[in-house]
């Protein structure tokens, strides 16, 4: 059995009905129970009245009624909008502002939940607090919000056919079959949850859900992922950097783990061949996709004579999907989104259609060598220090390849809108004492570096804060060192 995700049904009813779809954050469904499931919740919903098109927020944390609350609204067309208890309620606040919800379906008992006019309850009742007007629509299948640089969240819209050509693509380019079994920990405020949870749905396969409670203890961890057999993991490079410290994290331990899909951040060459080390029958795959063009845009299997190189591709230079101009990467094709919800001017200047053609300025830099593609960092990071201009990315570069760094951040102190100095932030790999010395790792970096860019001071960190979507928190970073922290 599996789900069609380009005509929205179930198909071949009878094959594997009972075989285990999602293993949520409180139980498992099968086919046949995630389709009663989520059967009951869609006439739950045309009791309601909500028209197709009207966004619908989702609560909650990776139950089951939650899986079965997105697969319900993609159903029915109606674009849902993941949230939970992770998100601060005056940014709630703002997406319900934005979107001008009136309904959502709350997966579980939470105590604490927003107030709108109409709430679905994970027992199928309906409660209102006052009529809905219903007046908003939009074509989407979702829509995930963004950090914005003016400090408003922004909605990013994806449409049927965007997961259409991406789960189709993502099925076939990254093998995934109905024996594979993903391991998710992606918060679905983050797009590759997405991709575990389409990519289970359009191919047969299983995937299994853990919340944060579950990953922070590797050893449940671990559990569910040799309970399931668990195939494809999923998730940032902050993400495994964290488990690379665990000494059971190994293909010994864990030897169901046959793919390892990064994404989201930059990927170092140490981390992988860490890696290697750790899963050596494994493939790992360096992907590549902002939000606005539907989780992943390129990808590309490391090999080994990959590492013997300073930095990682993120795609052969013959991909239809993106390509360079002036160094920065832009991305065509079916996969890239409509734009921004309630914010033209900036989707004027990022997004573009030549007749069926779709086109995003993703604002990220890369280079060619050889058959590749290289990324090195965000236009809008570009600083200027001294006169000189230059690309924190290519600092962080440098610090990874010396030996004993295992992870490395490098931030400006800007005061009064100018670039005063830059600040390393580090964590190192397992080391004989002592701690090698601040002065001796800027020797080391001053034999890549020009002496301009070697940071004034180099942190070492037992380890980094981290996003809800797991990756390095710059922000946090430089308040806790701003703070005396």
């Amino acid at each position: 059995m599996y789900f069609d995700v380009a005509t929205k049904s179930f198909k071949e009813e009878s094959i594997e009905a009972d075989k285990i779809i999602f293993v949520a954050a409180d139980k498992t469904l099968t086919w046949q129970e995630l389709k009663k499931l989520s059967d009951e919740l869609c006439k739950t919903l045309e009791k309601t009245t909500v028209p197709k098109g009207h966004p619908v927020l989702v609560y909650g944390d990776k139950e089951a009624f939650f899986l079965a609350a997105i697969l319900s609204c993609y159903r029915m067309g109606l674009p849902f909008i993941p949230i939970n208890n992770h998100l601060p309620e005056k940014r709630i606040e703002k997406i319900i502002e934005q979107t001008q919800s009136q309904l959502m379906i709350v997966a579980s008992n939470y105590t604490a939940i927003p107030q709108i006019p109409v709430t679905i309850k994970d027992d199928f009742s309906i409660l209102k607090k006052e009529n809905p007007s219903f007046s908003k629509t939009i074509a989407a299948a979702y829509i995930l919000f963004t950090s914005g640089s003016s400090g408003e969240p922004k909605g990013v819209i994806i449409s049927d056919e965007n997961i259409i050509s991406f789960t189709q693509w993502f099925a076939k380019d990254f093998r995934i079959n109905k024996d594979t079994v993903f391991i998710n920990q992606a918060s679905f405020l983050f797009d590759i949850a997405l991709a575990d949870f389409f990519g289970a749905l359009q191919t047969g396969a299983t995937a299994v859900f853990n919340t944060d409670k579950v990953t922070a203890n590797a050893g449940l961890f671990f559990e569910r992922i040799n309970m399931y057999k668990g195939t494809c993991w999923n998730s940032t490079p902050s993400f495994i950097s964290v488990y690379l410290a665990n000494r059971n994290f190994n293909q010994t331990t864990l030897p169901s783990i046959t793919q390892f899909v990064l994404s989201g951040e930059d990927l170092p060459v140490t981390l992988v061949k860490e890696l290697k080390q750790r899963f050596p029958d494994a493939n790992i795959i360096n992907a590549y996709g902002p939000t606005e063009a539907t989780i992943y845009a390129s990808f590309i299997e490391i090999t080994t004579d990959m590492l013997h190189k300073n930095s990682l591709p993120i795609s052969k230079t013959d991909n239809e999907t993106i390509y360079l101009d002036a160094d920065e990467i832009i991305i065509t094709g079916k996969q890239v989104g409509a734009g921004y919800l309630s914010n033209e001017s900036i989707t004027q200047q990022r997004f573009f259609s030549t007749g069926n053609e779709k086109t995003f300025l993703s604002g990220d830099l890369a280079f060619v060598k050889g058959d590749y593609i290289y990324y090195k960092g965000r236009k809008d990071t570009q600083l200027k220090l001294n006169g000189y201009r230059i690309e924190p990315n290519e600092i962080q570069h440098a610090l990874g390849r010396i030996d004993f760094v295992k992870q490395a951040v490098c931030l400006p102190i800007i005061i009064n809108g100018k670039v005063k100095r830059l600040i390393a932030f580090v964590m190192l790999n397992p080391l004989p004492s002592p701690i090698p010395k601040e002065d001796f790792t800027k020797d080391l970096l001053r034999k890549e570096l020009p002496h301009y860019m070697v940071p004034s001071e180099i942190i070492v960190l037992k380890e980094f804060p981290y996003t809800e979507s797991f990756k390095v928190d710059k922000q946090k970073l430089l308040h806790n060192y701003l703070s005396g922290e």
